[in-house]
């Protein structure tokens, strides 16, 4: 098992955003609960714990200090860096990660990672009485908050 603690979107320590990233190898089962205990005991926002399943896909777990989480996009970011930087994943190549999120795809480059996400979902429209609260408590006019179709 190798431990990491990362800080995600810089290049400076003490920088960015910090995640814990565990290396589990092939040989390494461990239990969700200890899972659960490492990252309380890391106390990152974030713990992500990945396994190789094959040569292009990793299944990766991700940990609060309290519970277990669907997906976090910057523990996956430092999650592929760290592969890439200690030689487990090649630069200019896609991977496959396995999560409680569902498969998502990787791009690890020379100096970037990047992530696939799901396309956002919005909403039901604001009715107009709430716009008028809105632009009251800001301030501005309701023309100034814009059109509120989507």
């Amino acid at each position: 098992m190798e431990v990491y603690v990362v800080d995600a979107f810089t290049d400076k320590a003490f920088y960015g955003n910090p995640a814990g990233v565990v290396i589990l190898g092939n040989e390494h089962s461990i239990s969700k609960e200890t899972m659960q205990l490492i990252a309380k005991e890391l106390r990152f926002s974030e713990t992500a714990f990945v396994k190789r399943k094959s040569e292009e896909d990793f299944l990766v777990l991700f940990f609060t200090p309290t519970s277990e989480i669907d997906l976090c996009g910057h523990a996956t970011i430092a999650t592929f860096t760290v592969l890439r930087e200690k030689g487990y994943v090649s630069a200019s190549k896609t991977y496959k990660m396995h999560s409680r999120a569902g498969i998502l795809e990787i791009e690890v480059g020379d100096s970037y990672v990047m992530m696939e996400q799901a396309e956002p979902s919005i909403g039901d429209s604001l009715e107009q009485n709430d716009i008028e609260l809105i632009a009251q408590a800001l301030g501005i006019s309701v023309d100034d908050i814009g059109d509120n179709r989507y």
